[in-house]
């Protein structure tokens, strides 16, 4: 089963990851798509060695969802501007 990750460059995909490939689900890949490509390089790197031979963790820029037997899309409501403001004001 593929599964695609939209919003793949968060730093709550790791976790994602972990669980899919902890899981008894017939997990073969786990394609991660976000817009800010640095960031998903991060993230995706860490992924692939959580993932180790359990799962495929691919980076793509169109076609994630070719093939994925689920979805899973991300959506934080300001991105970062919105947390880093939080976190200034002490999370309020």
């Amino acid at each position: 089963m593929k599964i695609a990750v939209i919003g793949g460059g968060g730093v709550r995909t790791p976790l994602l990851v972990r669980g899919l490939v902890g899981s008894d689900l017939p997990i073969r890949e786990i394609a991660l798509y976000d817009p800010d490509a640095p960031r998903l390089a991060t993230i995706s790197a860490l992924a692939r060695r959580l993932a180790r031979d359990t799962a495929l963790i691919t980076c793509e820029t169109c076609g994630a969802c070719n093939g994925a037997g689920s979805q899973v899309v991300i959506v934080v409501h300001g991105a970062r501007s919105a947390r880093f403001g939080q976190s200034a004001k002490g999370g309020k």
